[in-house]
């Protein structure tokens, strides 16, 4: 899965080169934890595996940006589509 989430100061800006933790839980379960970082535009971009099974298909993620302006971590729910082959 690939996922983008764009940041803005409320004061103006991009939090350039803040590092961010990106959090992914699936079914209640944690399934990536990984480091990222904000680019010159304001974007950052994870990537990462989802499980093979999935029994509801529901998750969360977050990225915890920390900046010296400010601390975020907006979480989003999402659920995922896939099929299973029998």
């Amino acid at each position: 899965m690939t996922a983008t989430v764009h940041s803005e100061r409320a004061e103006g800006g991009f939090p350039a080169g803040a590092k961010v933790t990106v959090i992914a839980r699936v079914d209640d379960q944690q399934v990536y934890t990984g480091p990222a970082t904000i680019d010159a535009k304001g974007d950052c971009t994870a990537t990462f595996p989802l499980p093979k099974l999935m029994e509801r298909g529901e998750g969360t993620l977050a990225f915890a940006i920390e900046d010296a302006a400010s601390w975020r971590r907006p979480p989003r729910r999402f659920r995922f589509c896939y099929r299973r082959w029998i």
